[in-house]
């Protein structure tokens, strides 16, 4: 597999920074091999300005895309050189230190020449004929360089690139924007989870809502299943090589611009290795994001219509449609058009917390302090806090210890264990088993609506981000 352009130069700078370096060619002076190093330097300073045209010339040229191939193999040799010869520099370095500091006071400067020479002329040694290989492939990829007709280019594209089109195979990219708990991650997710998409593989869901969040480490992770502790650059050409040819779908939910913005060249060069047909959809609530990405399709989604919220706060506070016609639900109805703003998540939390209340408390519910607590931008927030504050306190550790599930799927023995483990669930009245205790509790929190059900498998859950960012917030530093 060929390396692509940002990649190599990136490796470039970095290899032709240590051959400019005083001390490593002074080390090298001293064994014998310091007018190789400046060859090397030549040489790949004309391999430098015919990178951008290999790297155009290689999508319609398998010769190139070898010849780039060829080039990072020699890249890789180069520096482990370079190491050696930096390593034993430093060794020279320190020995010279330690014998300037210590008392002896005979003629010192003999034997700093003799240890430098003796140091230097020992790596000429042992790597002396890898040396002289590198540098012997490095004359054959630059002749081959000319055989190629690659050329510097000036500005945009080389006159060979400009006569013929690319054909591109960088996926087709959607953006769905808009605000909080308007369904973003819930379309994505359907649309992820579509038995339509079986064919695409990898398929790969990566929360990258982190400030911190490495698009590239974390699809490998997702990929493999274990960590990839490497460089930016080799992680990236490492995610180009398992894309390299395959029809991937890639979901990045919950994006942040200023996280995206540094890393999508990098990713670019990445995906450009993958089949025509690949897919990569991005939720997010800053429409700059698909900016960013060039997205080919931008879909924001609007808040719910006051029926449409009214009808989401219905099916989870009434179920069975029990509307008692002794009730005057029209003043209820009005406050969570105010309360919820079209926002589905918020209609569906609150619908789940009254549901759990008498209706007979509703307005007071929804007359509660806590509404006038969070700023008038910060509806959502404040229906997560008012169930959280309408939470019975047994069940408010269970809800706590909830955040460790972030971006999690969980089945319901599996969580009803894990509290049992921790003591947040005790033996009930008349010798309740934990189990069935613990299954009481699990069925009331999904019954408020704090637990989604997965849309691909009916016996495993999960929690919505922002409710993940609420049992974080209860949790404190606890768990």
């Amino acid at each position: 597999m060929a390396a692509g352009e940002p990649f190599l130069s990136g490796l470039l700078q970095v290899l032709l920074g240590s051959l400019a370096s005083g001390e490593l060619l002074d080390f090298a002076f001293h064994g014998g091999f310091q007018e190789k190093l400046k060859k090397w330097s030549k040489m790949l300073s004309t391999i430098q300005d015919v990178l951008k045209d290999a790297e155009q010339k290689q999508l319609t040229n398998g010769a190139v895309k070898i010849w780039l191939s060829d080039l990072r193999d020699l890249f890789y040799d180069v520096e482990d050189i370079l190491d050696e010869v930096a390593t034993e520099s430093v060794r020279y370095k320190l020995m010279a230190e330690r014998q300037a500091s210590s008392n002896v006071v005979h003629d010192q400067v003999p034997s700093h020449f003799t240890c430098l020479n003796a140091i230097a002329v020992q790596l000429t040694v042992s790597a002396g004929s890898r040396i002289n290989f590198i540098t012997t492939r490095l004359e054959q990829i630059s002749n081959r360089r000319t055989k190629l007709g690659l050329e510097k280019i000036f500005g945009g594209m080389s006159s060979t690139a400009q006569k013929k089109p690319l054909n591109s195979c960088f996926p087709t990219e959607f953006s769905v924007y808009g605000m909080d708990g308007v369904g973003k991650t819930t379309l994505a997710r359907l649309i992820h989870d579509d038995e339509a998409l079986k064919d695409f593989d990898p398929k790969v869901w990566l929360d990258a809502s982190d400030s911190d969040f490495d698009v590239a480490k974390e699809a490998l992770l997702n990929i493999y299943n274990c960590s990839w502790d490497s460089e930016e650059f080799n992680t990236l050409l490492k995610l180009r090589e398992d894309l390299s040819q395959k029809r991937f779908f890639l979901v990045l939910d919950n994006v942040e611009s200023k996280n995206i913005a540094s890393q999508w060249d990098g990713l670019k060069f990445a995906f450009m290795a993958a089949a025509p047909g690949s897919k990569v959809i991005a939720t997010t609530r800053d429409r700059n994001v698909a900016v960013i990405m060039g997205a080919a399709e931008y879909v924001k989604l609007n808040p719910l219509t006051d029926d449409d919220c009214w009808s989401v706060f219905v099916d989870h506070a009434l179920p069975n449609k029990d509307f008692d016609a002794s009730q005057n639900l029209e003043l209820v109805r009005q406050k969570v058009f105010e309360k919820c703003k079209g926002s589905p998540l918020a209609a569906r939390i609150l619908g789940g917390l009254l549901y759990c209340e008498e209706r007979s408390k509703w307005e007071n519910v929804l007359n509660e302090k806590i509404w006038s607590l969070c700023g008038e931008d910060d509806d959502i927030i404040s229906v997560l806090r008012l169930s959280y504050h309408y939470l019975p306190s047994h069940l408010r550790r269970c809800f706590a210890y909830c955040s460790i599930l972030k971006n999690y799927e969980f089945e319901e023995i599996e969580l009803i264990l894990l509290r049992t483990a921790e003591g947040l669930i005790q033996q009930g009245e008349e010798n309740q088993q934990s189990k069935d205790l613990g299954h009481d509790y699990f069925q009331e929190l999904l019954c408020r609506s704090l637990f989604q059900q997965s849309s691909e498998d009916t016996s495993r859950f999960f929690m919505h981000d922002l409710i993940n960012d609420l049992a974080q917030w209860a949790a404190g530093d606890v768990f």
